[in-house]
C-alpha cells in the first residue's frame, strides 16, 4: 500500500500489510514496527475487509478485543497447523497484482487452524515483519504450505482480468435496480434534485466510459422490405407510357400506374342529329 500519491511513482514509500482471518495482522510502517502507535494503513485495510464482508464477497473476519485474545490469536497463527483451505483468496489477487505493477515481487499465503482462512497482503519494500520471538516450527509450517498465491509475471494482464471480473460482478448486482429505475421513469415527470442530477451525471459518465472500454458492437443486418425482396428474387422490366415509353427502367424503381383521367375525356361524335 502506498502512503500517498500514485502507485506508478516508485519514489513514494510502500508498506506491506498482512492480516489473518482470525485477526492477527501487522504493517511494515514505522508507526507499527518501532513507535508502538496505531497504524492507519492496517485500519484502512480492516475497513476494506469489513466492506467486503458486508457485500458478501468474503466470510467475516474476527478481531480480538482483549490482550489475551490477541496473544492467543498470534499463537494459533504462528504455531498452528497449516490448512489447505483458500476461501477468499481470489479476492486478494487485486492487491497482489497492483503491487506487482509497481515493480515488486511478493507472495501471500493462507494459514488457519482447521477452518477457512485468508491472509490479505499489500506488498511493499520491507520484508514480512514477523517477530524475532516466533518459534522455528512456524517457518516450517509456512514453507510446507502448498496454498501460496504467486503473483503472475504479466501484472497488467492480471489487473485487467480483476477489473473485468469486478465490473461484471458490480453490473450483475446493479442491473435489477437499474431495470426497476428505468420502469419507474417511463411516462413520468419529476422535479430535479441533487440526487437525481448526480444519478444522471453518473449514468452519463458510465455510458461514456463503457463506450471507450468496450469494442464497438457489430452493425445489425436489417432485412429489406417484402416488396424489395420480391423484386430482387423476381426481377422484371417495367414500362411506362409517355415520353419515356419504351425505355427499360431498373427493376427496383417503383413506378405508379398512369392516371385514368385521360381515358374519361369525351370523344368527338360524327353522327348526325
Amino acid at each position: 500500500m502506498a502512503s500517498r500519491g500514485s502507485l506508478q511513482d516508485p519514489d513514494h514509500p510502500r508498506y506491506h500489510l498482512y492480516i489473518h482471518r482470525d485477526g492477527y495482522g501487522g504493517c511494515t510502517c514505522p508507526d507499527f514496527t518501532s513507535r508502538g502507535a496505531a497504524c492507519k494503513h492496517l485500519r484502512a485495510l480492516r475497513l476494506i475487509l469489513d466492506d467486503w464482508v458486508a457485500r458478501n464477497y468474503i466470510t467475516p473476519f474476527y478481531y480480538p478485543t482483549t490482550l489475551d485474545a490477541a496473544k492467543n490469536v498470534r499463537r494459533l497463527v504462528l504455531n498452528g497447523p497449516g490448512s489447505s483451505h483458500s476461501s477468499g483468496a481470489s479476492v486478494l489477487h487485486t492487491f497482489l497484482a497492483l503491487h506487482n505493477a509497481a515493480g515488486e515481487d511478493i507472495t501471500a499465503s493462507d494459514d488457519n487452524d482447521g477452518g477457512e482462512d485468508a491472509e490479505a497482503g499489500l506488498a511493499g519494500q520491507a520484508e514480512f515483519p514477523f517477530d524475532q520471538a516466533h518459534s522455528p516450527s512456524a517457518d516450517h509450517e509456512l514453507e510446507s504450505n502448498q496454498d501460496w498465491i504467486a503473483v503472475p509475471n504479466h501484472a497488467q494482464a492480471a489487473i485487467s482480468t480483476q477489473i473485468q471480473l469486478q465490473t461484471e460482478h458490480t453490473a450483475r448486482s446493479l442491473l435489477p435496480r437499474l431495470h426497476g429505475l428505468c420502469s419507474l421513469l417511463q411516462n413520468t415527470q419529476l422535479t430535479r434534485s441533487e440526487t437525481l442530477t448526480e444519478v444522471q451525471t453518473t449514468l452519463n459518465n458510465t455510458h461514456l466510459n463503457l463506450s471507450k472500454a468496450l469494442p464497438p458492437l457489430p452493425l445489425p443486418t436489417i432485412p429489406p422490405p417484402a416488396h424489395v425482396r420480391q423484386e430482387i428474387h423476381h426481377p422484371r422490366a417495367i414500362y411506362t407510357s409517355g415520353p419515356s415509353a419504351g425505355l427499360r427502367r431498373p427493376a427496383l424503381v417503383v413506378v405508379h400506374v398512369p392516371s385514368p383521367e385521360p381515358r374519361q375525356y369525351r370523344k368527338p361524335s360524327h353522327s348526325t342529329m
